[in-house]
């Protein structure tokens, strides 16, 4: 049986000016960015996706493997973190389950199904992959130097407009456009 395989990302904060950048110390050459941190995680799981589409996908490395490598040890000194980010392969061969709900439960996924105009089946395959690649987890992060099961989201840089009015990015602040 084949497990899923699940990639630490290094995350790089980012700030007004830049984007947050994601690398997979697993993958050399795997690259990612959003400008929103919401959007991190969607990125870096459309990034694993688009090499696995050409590439062979290694075995995932662990945490202490990543950790003990110098250059990510370095990052994580300067405030970038690791987050898990789950790799589900695409695989097109359809398998038949047989699952059991309560009723209610059922006359609910039925209906949320049918205003979406999807089958049970794949209003089930949508919602379970929303439920995994949303369960990502900040595994490492030196702002509070241990291991923890927090969500990345919880753990990340809180960014902040600067008081001065020049944001440094040739963007004008609110206050500034208010003017």
């Amino acid at each position: 049986e084949r497990r899923m395989k699940t990639y630490l990302a290094l995350i790089q904060p980012g700030d007004e000016c830049r984007a947050h950048g994601v690398t997979f110390p697993d993958l050399p050459g795997v690259h990612s960015a959003a400008d929103d941190e919401n959007d991190i995680l969607p990125q870096a799981i459309e990034a694993l996706q688009l090499w696995a589409e050409d590439m062979d996908m290694p075995e995932p490395s662990d945490v202490a493997t990543v950790t003990s490598l110098k250059e990510v040890r370095e990052r994580l000194n300067a405030g970038h973190y690791l987050i898990a980010i789950p790799f589900i392969e695409n695989d097109t061969a359809v398998v038949r389950v047989n699952v059991t709900f309560e009723r209610g439960l059922l006359r609910a996924i039925d209906k949320a199904a049918k205003d979406r105009s999807l089958t049970r089946s794949a209003f089930l395959a949508n919602a379970a992959r929303r439920e995994i690649e949303g369960a990502h987890y900040t595994i490492y992060s030196n702002r509070r130097r241990n291991f923890n099961r927090r969500p990345a989201t919880a753990d990340a840089a809180v960014i902040r407009k600067p008081a001065r009015e020049d944001t440094g990015c040739g963007e004008k602040t609110r206050e500034q456009i208010g003017k």
